[in-house]
């Protein structure tokens, strides 16, 4: 995955971030994430509730060795004052296949979210891990809380 460049100023190849608060690098995997990220805010997934571009060694509870890779976009939920990982979300620039889904299983074996999704500019599928099923849509934040 491609470290993304952030900046508090515009450049003629950066995108405003609403979640970071920031310009970031304008590449075709920005473009997919920010696309995603609009779509779960029109979810009702709350801004509050999801992390862009972390690091996985951030967000995993326990301090465990976990590979040094970095989590496109990860949304909570609050659960009696704690939050506990919900979806995890994998951004691609183009297609995907199985070894993006593995790298996707991958990430969320340390963050036990019991929803992933992989998002592309023309494919959607959504898992929900303990039923074992997939869509091709990501349902509203009030259907899976």
């Amino acid at each position: 995955m491609m470290e993304t460049t952030v900046s508090s100023r515009p450049t003629n190849n950066t995108i405003f971030c609403a979640s970071r608060k920031e310009y970031v690098q304008h590449t075709p995997e920005e473009s997919v994430r920010q696309g995603t990220l609009s779509s779960l805010f029109s979810l009702g997934y709350p801004h509050s509730l999801i992390v862009v571009e972390k690091k996985l060694s951030e967000l995993v509870a326990q301090k465990q060795k976990v590979p040094n890779r970095r989590v496109d976009i990860l949304c909570y939920r609050a659960t009696e004052g704690a939050l506990e990982p919900l979806l995890l979300v994998e951004c691609k620039a183009n297609t995907f296949n199985d070894k993006e889904l593995r790298q996707l299983l991958g990430y969320n074996f340390y963050l036990g979210a019991p929803y992933i999704a992989l998002i592309a500019p023309s494919k959607v599928v959504f898992y929900d891990l303990s039923r074992q099923i997939s869509q091709e849509y990501i349902p509203p934040f009030e259907k899976i809380t």
